[in-house]
């Protein structure tokens, strides 16, 4: 047979997070369980299992807007770099944890994705953490995760999921990290008014040194509030035939300006 070559590449940079009903139901609506979890989730164990072993498509990463852009800065997270069970389980118990089930949500449908689940699930119960670890469809999941009922009633606590790096690399755009209160914002519904306070003041400033710093202060109000869980940066490659011309330099494949010698 005649043999047909491709061309693969890396398009894009993504994350893998997981959202939390933070500030609705015990016990993340305590600041210390949900630094315990940060405490305690290693990054590694998340990507060899959502993405492979292959370290050339996936890294570390503790920047909420994203490593590797202007604003990618990981300052105040270096507590939490390193797992750490015993801290872990310290805060936990320091929140008034006392066994209560947390539920963990889990997309059968998206391998990638469960595997988020089931790590997140795998690492809470090495602490002795009670689990509910719940699969569902995708669009189920999405559907449940915006109940705001207590998780016994039908809510939830933990549910993953992947975002691209040209939705969460820059402060005004970053919606998961958007912690206006009222309730309005994404699922897990964080609400902070000093790290707002802080978003807004870069927003204004126009000094690129004094965005810098603001983001920076920025970033670590949000190591302090946690408003979700970060467990890694993964490369999505995309292959086609070699004899396939104009494929679009894009984040998501787009279908025109294509044609084929």
């Amino acid at each position: 047979k005649q043999k047909t070559a491709y061309e693969i590449v890396s398009r894009d940079w993504s994350s893998d997070v997981c959202s939390s009903d933070l500030f609705l139901h015990p016990p993340f609506n305590n600041e210390k369980a949900r630094q315990a979890v940060a405490m305690l989730f290693d990054q590694k164990d998340f990507l060899r299992a959502s993405v492979g072993n292959d370290e050339k498509w996936w890294r570390t990463c503790h920047a909420y807007f994203f490593c590797g852009t202007p604003f990618g800065t990981e300052a105040g997270s270096e507590p939490y770099r390193m797992p750490n069970k015993e801290r872990a389980k310290q805060l936990l118990a320091e929140a008034g944890y006392k066994g209560e089930k947390i539920v963990i949500l889990s997309p059968t449908s998206s391998q990638s994705i469960s595997s988020l689940a089931e790590v997140a699930a795998g690492q809470l119960r090495s602490i002795g953490v009670n689990v509910d670890l719940q699969g569902m469809e995708w669009n189920a999941m999405l559907a449940r995760r915006t109940k705001k009922d207590p998780p016994e009633q039908g809510g939830w606590h933990i549910a993953p999921t992947t975002v691209s790096n040209g939705l969460v690399f820059h402060p005004l755009i970053n919606f998961a990290s958007d912690t206006a209160c009222g309730g309005r914002n994404w699922p897990g519904w964080p609400c902070d008014e000093e790290a707002e306070k802080l978003k807004v003041a870069f927003l204004a400033a126009v000094d690129p040194t004094e965005q810098k710093r603001l983001a920076e202060a920025l970033h670590k109000r949000l190591w302090e509030f946690v408003p979700y869980w970060m467990t890694g940066q993964f490369q999505s490659p995309y292959a086609w035939r070699a004899n396939v011309q104009g494929v679009v330099n894009a984040s998501v494949i787009v279908f025109w300006n294509i044609s084929k010698s």
